[in-house]
């Protein structure tokens, strides 16, 4: 089956997959609805309200923490996390790498007077950092500049020096020219098997592996992987106050949503 990233891609199209991913999800992927309703109103009333009233109810619930966490739970498990027992396992194992899966940039930081990493790729960086620390295994960070950013500092020019400066544990090898999550796989496994790796410590949020860990066995199926997720599920909040939709509640629904599309259509 041919996915619909890979038909965007032989388009020369690629730039277009954040718009399009946008396109997709609440709240634009509601305009249409909302607009056949104010279309069904004036002709047949009860069908018209109906559809307008189930649009704001999953517009409503799009921005629900208690929806995340459901779907988490049900339709996009999580790996469990890296228990001391296995890192303590894993410690100084001959042929084994961490590899780090960049999550999104900024060209530009005005605090820092130079180019930085989103709130979701400094987490997996500083937790692959620490299992380095822990395991004194070589560390890899793949990305590059994603679809639809402007030109700049790849993600992992800006890891290695966040990874040297900050986290004082430089890292071993950068992969620069991946702009998805099968271009992090394509990419990186060529590099890692020169250095004669045979297992990868894979690090990335925990809603994003199961995507990951396909990429990375479609590029190279005798590639052992060792799901080392992170995860950003917030704590239960108190009276209901899940399905009250927030800030927090919206972007960790499109996070799930956009991978939800990166699994079923290969975006």
């Amino acid at each position: 089956m041919v996915a619909l990233a890979d038909v965007i891609a032989a388009m020369g199209i690629g730039h277009l997959k954040p718009l399009a991913t946008a396109l997709l999800l609440p709240p634009a992927a509601l305009v249409p609805f909302w607009g056949w309703s104010a279309f069904l109103i004036a002709r047949r009333w009860v069908a018209g309200w109906c559809l307008f009233g189930c649009c704001l109810a999953v517009l409503w619930l799009s921005g629900c923490q208690g929806v995340a966490r459901w779907i988490e739970n049900h339709w996009m498990p999580s790996p469990p996390a890296l228990s001391p027992e296995r890192i303590q396992a894993l410690a100084g194992s001959p042929h084994t790498a961490i590899v780090i899966l960049g999550g999104g940039s900024k060209n530009f930081a005005p605090e820092y007077q130079q180019s930085d990493l989103s709130q979701a790729s400094l987490s997996r960086l500083r937790y692959g950092v620490w299992l380095a620390g822990k395991t004194q295994l070589p560390v890899a960070f793949s990305g590059g500049v994603g679809w639809g950013q402007s030109a700049g500092a790849s993600e992992a020019q800006t890891a290695q020096r966040i990874a040297t400066l900050e986290f004082k544990r430089p890292l071993r090898w950068t992969e620069s020219e991946s702009r998805d999550t099968v271009e992090n796989a394509l990419f990186t496994v060529p590099m890692l098997r020169s250095a004669h790796i045979e297992r990868v410590v894979l690090v990335t949020h925990g809603w994003h592996m199961r995507r990951a860990t396909r990429a990375f066995k479609a590029a190279s199926p005798e590639l052992h992987i060792e799901p080392a997720p992170i995860g950003d599920t917030p704590d239960h909040l108190p009276n209901g106050l899940e399905w009250i939709p927030t800030a927090e509640g919206f972007s960790k629904n499109r996070l799930l949503g956009k991978e939800w599309l990166g699994v079923s259509l290969g975006f």
